[in-house]
């Protein structure tokens, strides 16, 4: 979550009030306040339900789109009712607001949908293609009519056609639930889309329960950037999910960024250059701000509570999670080839 100035968090919304959810969304009923699911009084004893979002829609373009505003940056319009009740989420989306939501959209596209997709495909049916093509020329040898080809076809073809199949729903030309994400069973948390943002009460009851979103999200997916580092919040969260799960951390989060190349790209390199690492090692609580001073003075709080001073919170970032980002690089690399070799042994053994 990112709060508001220069690309807010969880940012209130002007206009669009979005729906809420609680016993009475479940039940259908409507409350005294006019949503479904809102309690007609948000007092501080009221507990922001947990929610998630299916993988489609959180490519919609709605979901990350936001405009200037006087404080820094404001969500164009809620994304609240794109969600439903969850008791977990496989991701958590870690992400600043002032970054390009474009980007964001095309690299979950393809970290959690089409390098499966393609790792797979890729591998297996042009394999079936070559086992295939002896027997057409053996089914050729004694039909002369009957192409020799044809059996090898049939999986060039099925290729052609998941290609075709991506680039179209990309297009928008196919409907969101028949796009290969929107098969994909992946449910997230995003900010946007799973915290009520129809009033500044809202907005609170929701941060004020994000350490039990990250504890309920099975893994963590981050958008790093130099507008990341320089938000307090952003960098805060990312912390607390390590330290939540630090026992088996290189498998629960990665750590993105939008300047890389697509992850379908062989050209990737695994090493991180010297901007990449300096977002870690200049990272000082010091400079890090948030929209709200007293935002600012609850985390800080909260970092000298958990964290015992915010030295120490600064040579984590400095230190662990700059390893983080290295593993994560060398993941991201490497991640396309990891399927293709597990499909290779699927299909030949071990």
């Amino acid at each position: 979550m990112d709060d508001g100035a220069d690309g807010g968090e969880v940012a209130v919304i002007e206009g669009d009030t979005a729906r809420g959810d609680s016993a009475d969304v479940e039940s259908g009923e409507h409350t005294e306040s006019g949503h479904f699911g809102l309690p007609s009084s948000w007092g501080p004893s009221y507990a922001h339900p947990m929610r998630s979002v299916h993988l489609a829609a959180v490519l919609r373009r709605r979901a990350w789109v936001s405009r200037p505003a006087a404080l820094g940056r404001t969500i164009e319009r809620s994304s609240y009712t794109l969600s439903a009740p969850a008791e977990r989420a496989d991701y958590f989306v870690s992400h600043a607001w002032r970054d390009d939501g474009a980007r964001k959209v095309s690299m979950l596209r393809e970290f959690l949908c089409l390098q499966a997709l393609f790792g797979r495909t890729l591998v297996v049916l042009p394999i079936l293609a070559l086992f295939l093509l002896p027997l057409g020329l053996g089914i050729a040898s004694l039909v002369p009519a009957f192409p020799f080809y044809a059996l090898a076809a049939g999986p060039v073809a099925l290729l052609v056609l998941i290609w075709a199949w991506v680039h179209a729903s990309q297009l928008g030309f196919v409907p969101a639930s028949y796009t290969p994400w929107g098969l994909t069973p992946a449910e997230l948390w995003v900010d946007t889309c799973c915290v009520c943002q129809d009033t500044p009460e809202t907005v609170a009851a929701g941060v004020a329960r994000f350490e039990h979103f990250l504890e309920r999200s099975d893994r963590m997916v981050a958008f790093v950037s130099p507008a990341y580092f320089e938000r307090l919040w952003c960098v805060y969260e990312l912390a607390t999910f390590c330290r939540q799960h630090r026992e088996r951390l290189p498998s629960q989060l990665l750590l993105l960024s939008l300047r890389w190349p697509s992850t379908l790209n062989p050209l990737k390199r695994s090493e991180l250059n010297d901007s990449e690492r300096a977002w870690f090692e200049q990272f000082t609580c010091l400079t890090a701000r948030c929209c709200k001073p007293s935002d600012r003075a609850l985390l800080l709080a909260k970092i000298r509570s958990e964290w015992g001073s915010e030295a120490r919170f600064d040579s984590f970032v400095r230190t662990e999670l700059l390893e983080v980002m290295r593993a994560s690089k060398l993941r991201y690399q490497s991640q396309l080839c990891a399927v293709a070799k597990v499909s290779l042994e699927l299909v030949f053994g071990d």
